[in-house]
């Protein structure tokens, strides 16, 4: 169904080539082969390559730093069958106690997919977090970058989702809850 494809860190891909796209609503713990456990978020996507559609799961393991992509077997599909091949892969990720909620990136216009897709650590990857350089002088209430101690590397910000994403996520978000109640 699904297998590990341990070479791929990354989805460097355009937005207007993501089909559907989901994501965990909750980190779980999960143990992956040859990885401690550790908490993760997942993700399911499906999107346009040169032979058809793919259909990608991807956990976002967070404390070593790395993505874990589970790739489709059988390589490129069809329009017919990326259906039945994405609930197979909502159905690998629920098995391992994720719940996933649809991100509905295929409704929103071109500037907003963009932001989505940009704002998740599939199109860069994931990096280890770096260590915050320390001032030159131990007594020196300054930091270096303003006492002429070296440059300082100031992570930047994802911007905080409008008002009318939120609403749109709050919306999935029950929805999805209710299903997942219902099927209790």
């Amino acid at each position: 169904m699904f297998s590990w494809e341990k070479t791929m860190e990354l989805l460097a891909i355009s937005a207007n080539r993501v089909v559907l796209l989901h994501r965990s609503l909750s980190e779980v713990q999960v143990a992956l082969p040859g990885v401690p456990s550790q908490s993760a978020t997942a993700y399911a996507c499906a999107y346009i390559e040169k032979g058809g559609l793919r259909v990608t799961v991807v956990f976002h393991l967070h404390d070593s730093h790395c993505l874990a992509f589970y790739l489709n077997d059988g390589g490129g599909l069809t329009k017919q069958q990326v259906g039945p091949v994405f609930s197979q892969a909502l159905n690998f990720a629920e098995s391992m106690g994720f719940i996933m909620g649809d991100l509905e990136i295929s409704q929103f216009d071109a500037q907003k997919r963009i932001g989505l897709w940009d704002s998740l650590p599939l199109k860069f990857g994931v990096k280890p977090p770096q260590k915050p350089i320390e001032p030159q002088g131990a007594d020196s209430p300054e930091p270096a970058a303003f006492s002429g101690g070296g440059t300082t590397r100031i992570a930047a910000r994802r911007p905080l989702p409008s008002a009318e994403e939120m609403a749109a996520r709050r919306r999935c978000f029950i929805e999805n809850l209710g299903r997942f109640l219902a099927s209790l």
